[in-house]
């Protein structure tokens, strides 16, 4: 599949939300999978307004797809980043009834910067279970017969301490 330029339009920045499943120091490949990637989930409260990040998954879909798109979302023909935190519940916090996550991976490192923008060099500082918000890149992509749009993790900003979540 060929690499798209990244352009504006396709870039955005998150809300404060809870990091889980955080692997931005360095690469990490998942259960059954070669390739290593960096990656974080990022999960939201339902109240939180993730109105913007939709519109930006729409744009990639209807840049790639054209006016198709929105139809071939309805049809369950398109993937979208947005999960429902209930179907993870298996792993406890922050994943329950009334969440929703987004995975956001990359095959380069992100930069990760605290409230100050200043970066943070010591890993123990960013972990899983603190505040943050990504700056995103919506990514669509058609690979062998699966459809649908993605964000891909360009930088990381913690804004605030959490309770660390233990486990994976």
């Amino acid at each position: 599949e060929k690499v798209e330029k990244k352009t504006e339009e396709l870039n955005g920045i998150t809300p404060v939300g809870t990091a889980a499943f955080v692997h931005v120091w360095e690469p990490h490949a998942f259960e059954g999978k070669d390739d290593k990637n960096y990656s974080l989930i990022l999960v939201f409260d339902k109240k939180t307004n993730i109105a913007g990040l939709k519109a930006l998954a729409a744009r990639a879909a209807k840049k790639k797809w054209g006016d198709r798109a929105a139809q071939m979302f309805k049809d369950g023909k398109l993937s979208m980043p947005f999960r429902d935190g209930e179907e993870y519940e298996q792993y406890g916090e922050p994943f329950k009834a009334g969440t929703t996550f987004i995975n956001c991976k990359s095959k380069t490192a992100p930069g990760v910067v605290n409230q100050r923008r200043e970066p943070i060099v010591d890993q123990f500082d960013f972990y899983a279970g603190c505040k943050a918000r990504i700056s995103v890149y919506a990514h669509a992509y058609d690979s062998k017969g699966n459809k649908g749009v993605t964000f891909l993790l360009n930088n990381v900003q913690k804004a605030g301490d959490g309770e660390r979540l233990s486990g994976r």
